[in-house]
């Protein structure tokens, strides 16, 4: 889990969506809508909405973005200034299960402050 108040919504990657409405009872809902992961990168998000809420310390969490296509492909482009009789090895079995939820405004402007304590491995949060 990570905190991104200057991220506006909160999204999880399609496997933490996918354990997420396993465990708190989820369904999607809507179509899906680009949204900005990281360094203009842009992934396709729907609304997962959970019957039980994700508590985030005091918040729950009832509603979330989930990313529906985590991964891409650069199999066919070739490297720049790359050894042209250099062999490239492509996985083409399981994909890696990513689980992350960024935490963006839509749950942390409730809040005034955020604390983490590295020695206790607690995170508080001051939420009205």
């Amino acid at each position: 889990m990570q905190f991104d108040p200057g991220r506006r919504r909160t999204v999880a990657t399609a496997s933490a969506g996918s354990l997420l409405a396993n465990a708190f009872g989820g369904q999607l809902s809507g179509t899906t809508e680009p949204v900005d992961i990281a360094f203009g990168i842009r992934r396709p998000v729907r609304t997962l909405h959970l019957q039980r809420p994700l508590l985030i310390g005091p918040i729950p969490l009832y509603e979330l973005g989930v990313r529906t296509n985590d991964f891409g492909s650069v199999d066919g482009i070739p490297e720049v200034g790359g050894d042209p009789d250099e062999i490239v090895v492509v996985a083409h079995g399981k994909k890696p299960r990513v689980e992350q939820i960024k935490v963006g405004a839509d749950v942390l402007d409730r809040c005034s402050w955020i604390a983490f304590d590295g020695r206790a491995r607690q995170i508080r949060l001051s939420c009205f």
